[in-house]
This record gives C-alpha cells, sequence and structure tokens, in this order.
C-alpha cells in the first residue's frame, strides 16, 4: 500500500473510533447515538450557556430531556396534549442515562436527576456539579427510571435485565428472556417498573411489562408499536409516553401517549415536540403517577380512613413499616397529593386545598400496596 493511501486509512479509522467509542449502538436499526466520556468522582463543567434550573421539576407537567442541537439537558411542560419548552436547562450530564428520583446519597438536592456511564452512576448536585453515587455495578447501566426511592438502571446489552440501586448497592433486580423494545424504562410513583419488550431483532414491540417493587410481572399489555428511533420512555400523570428522534421516517420529534384502560394500554394521538427539539437518549418526568388501572397484588396489612367522606382533614390509621409513606391522585390517576412519609400509627392528612370529588389513597407500606377511596366534601 502506498504511503499516502496509508496515511488516509490510518485517519479513516483514528475518525472512526474517537467518533463511535463512546456510543450506544441499537441493534434494531443499526444506528449509534453518542455517549459521553467517563468522568471523574466529582464533575463539573464550564457551561455553554448559563444554568437556569434550579431544581429538577418546575410544575405537574414537567419532563426532562436530552436535547441533541445543544447537548444540554432541557425541561419541557406537556398540557393539553402541547410541548413547550420552560427554558430551564443543564448545560452538562456526565452520563447518557436520566432519572429523576429522591436523593439516595444524601446530597444537596432532593429530588435530583441521576446518570450512568458503564458500570457508574452519578447524581446531580445543583449548577453543573455531578457527584459520583456509591458503588459500582457489575452490568453496564445503559439507561435508567426513577420515582420516590425507587432507581433502577436497564442492562440491555442481551435480554433485558434491570439492575436496582439503594444508594450503596447496585444489585440484579429483574430479568427477562426477551429484549427491550426500547432503551429506557420507567417507574411509577409506586415504585413499579415499566418496560416495552420485543421479540428477537424485530423493530416492533409485543409488551408492554409492569414489574412491582417485589420484583414480580403484574401485567403484561400486548402493545404493537414501531421501536425504530424509539430513544426513551416516561412515565408522567399515569401515562406511559414513547420519545422518537428525528430520524424515523415516521414518529419523527414527538412522544407517543399510551394509556391504560382495564386489561389493554389504548395508544394515543401523537403530540409533536417544539420546533427545533431533537432528543435523544433518557426521559424523565418530575410527577409519575401511576395508571389505577393495573392489578396490584396486596399484602394483609390493611389501613383505614377516618372520616370518610372528609371535609378538611382525615385520619390514616395503619402500623407503619419503615419506609411507609402515602400519595392521593384523582379518579384519572393524576397525583394531587405529594408523597409523604409515614412515621407513625396515626397520621392526620390535611386536604382543605383539595376540591370537592373522589380520591384515592395509595399507602406503600413494606411489602403492600393498597389502596381506598375518600371522598372530599
Amino acid at each position: 500500500m502506498k504511503p499516502s493511501y496509508q496515511l488516509l486509512l490510518t485517519a479513516a479509522v483514528f475518525f472512526f473510533t474517537m467518533q463511535y467509542a463512546h456510543s450506544q449502538f441499537n441493534p434494531v436499526d443499526n444506528t449509534f447515538s453518542a455517549l459521553p466520556q467517563d468522568a471523574s468522582p466529582s464533575v463539573e463543567s464550564t457551561p455553554l450557556h448559563p444554568d437556569t434550573a434550579s431544581a429538577t421539576c418546575s410544575a405537574q407537567n414537567s419532563f426532562w430531556g436530552f436535547d441533541i442541537p445543544s447537548g444540554e439537558l432541557r425541561e419541557f411542560d406537556l398540557t393539553n396534549n402541547t410541548i413547550t419548552n420552560t427554558g430551564n436547562s443543564i448545560s452538562f450530564c456526565p452520563g447518557y442515562s436520566l432519572a429523576i428520583c429522591n436523593n439516595l446519597n444524601a446530597g444537596t438536592v432532593s429530588p435530583t436527576f441521576y446518570t450512568s456511564s458503564g458500570s457508574t452512576a452519578w447524581y446531580w448536585d445543583a449548577n453543573t456539579t455531578w457527584i459520583q453515587a456509591t458503588g459500582s455495578s457489575s452490568g453496564t447501566l445503559y439507561n435508567a427510571g426513577g420515582s420516590g426511592n425507587a432507581l433502577y438502571f436497564l442492562d440491555n446489552s442481551g435480554f433485558a435485565e434491570i439492575i436496582k440501586y439503594n444508594g450503596t448497592v447496585f444489585s440484579p433486580f429483574f430479568s427477562i428472556n426477551k429484549y427491550s423494545g426500547i432503551a429506557d424504562i420507567a417507574v411509577d410513583s409506586a415504585g413499579n417498573i415499566w418496560f416495552l419488550s420485543r421479540g428477537g431483532t424485530s423493530s416492533v414491540s409485543d409488551s408492554l411489562y409492569v414489574i412491582s417493587p417485589l420484583g414480580q410481572i403484574i401485567n403484561q399489555y400486548p402493545l404493537v408499536i414501531t421501536t425504530n428511533f424509539a430513544y426513551g420512555c416516561v412515565m408522567m400523570n399515569g401515562v406511559f409516553y414513547v420519545g422518537y428522534g428525528p430520524n424515523g421516517s415516521a414518529n419523527q420529534n414527538c412522544l407517543l401517549p399510551i394509556k391504560i384502560s382495564g386489561n389493554a394500554a389504548i395508544i394515543d394521538s401523537l403530540i409533536p415536540l417544539p420546533g427545533g427539539t431533537q432528543l435523544n437518549n433518557d426521559l424523565a418526568s418530575c410527577h409519575a403517577g401511576m395508571p389505577l388501572g393495573i392489578n396490584i397484588p396486596s399484602g394483609k396489612e390493611e389501613f383505614s380512613i377516618m372520616p370518610n367522606p372528609a371535609q378538611d382533614y382525615f385520619i390514616i390509621n395503619c402500623s407503619p413499616a419503615k419506609d411507609a409513606s402515602y400519595e392521593i391522585y384523582d379518579l384519572a390517576g393524576k397525583g394531587v397529593f405529594p408523597l409523604q412519609q409515614i412515621t407513625t400509627g396515626t397520621t392526620r392528612v390535611d386536604i382543605t386545598r383539595l376540591k370537592q370529588s373522589i380520591y384515592i389513597v395509595q399507602i406503600i407500606n413494606g411489602s403492600s400496596i393498597l389502596r381506598k377511596r375518600f371522598c372530599k366534601m
């Protein structure tokens, strides 16, 4: 080979290596998405644009994604089937996955963002500072999903495997002999994990799975949608959304809502992203909520609500476990009262700000997830 051709070949190989050595390969559509380089335990970067985010969530309908043109994390608002850019952004992220949950590492911001690359995770500590989380995973932390105290990562290097993180240890949590349909998972406010599966190398999904906090399959909804250029998913206010990027021949730059009704997953109309926005990698929401149609196995523990109907307050009576908590939803599955800890057997709940209606109280008490309806007069 002539020296000039050798030089050209060497340059081409170098360019390809630098371009794709830190990329995520999608075996379905044979594409790469860029991944950031590994970072040190405490990472801080000079922002390309000033950071405007002071917290992870600014509104009930907020969600976050990786914007391709700017390379930033950006917050969006989804109201009345219209997505707008809130103007909040974070200019630097050391990983390529994204989840929002309570800070499991005693950081200064909670709830906060978690991200990952390889066997390492980081959490956001305000401004452009990311701190390496304690522990290292034996599996690859490709994607993430979280809500409340629940944080999970997806290893999709082969069959789907879900890894749980408790702030100290990464531990295998759930695996199945099926491939993930998209490179992401979502977690609802009860800690259930939602993910799409596909058969073999097919470019369409076959099922939407729901995995309980105990690692049990509690629902499997038949669901057939294209997974080409579907980069992420998110649970927001009780609705499961799939995100599509800019490169597909259909479903470009949009979210696809999937609503749960009885034993069916119902595909709704596409919602376009704002003009000029191109998202990739994971999505994360601020208020996951939970579809009320899913069946959740309950334990033997019970609780009571008194009085019911109630006007200004009610009392929850139960025997709380170490991490017992409660949350209130309306009948559409939208969270109307944020997650609160239960520390005693008798908990007074102020409901003066709620409108007159029927609501659902959900108690997460140890290994049990329990619900009761109450009437606000």
